[in-house]
């Protein structure tokens, strides 16, 4: 299970998962554009697959600042950015 858990909070993982969610973002805009506001929000972004992958990354970015020591004063601009996709 630990071994699962180090893989899936992976930085190779973690860039699958930005792909996912920028493809779907982007899917989401053209339902948008195509058929409304109400119909990207109930196809795409209140389901709970983007509801996961939004979680997953947040743990990622959790777990990465952690794994690479960005809470020392030197990465300090490092660890202001990735905390920003966090807010």
């Amino acid at each position: 299970m630990d071994n699962f858990l180090k893989k899936l909070f992976s930085m190779k993982v973690a860039i699958i998962f930005l792909f996912l969610f920028a493809l779907v973002s982007g899917v989401a805009t053209f339902v948008e554009n195509d058929f409304g506001v109400d119909a990207s929000w109930s196809a795409i972004y209140t389901t709970k697959w983007f509801e996961w992958i939004q979680i997953i990354l947040g743990i990622t970015i959790v777990v990465n600042i952690f794994a690479y020591k960005l809470l020392s004063f030197q990465k300090l601009p490092s660890l202001m950015f990735h905390v920003g996709f966090l807010v």
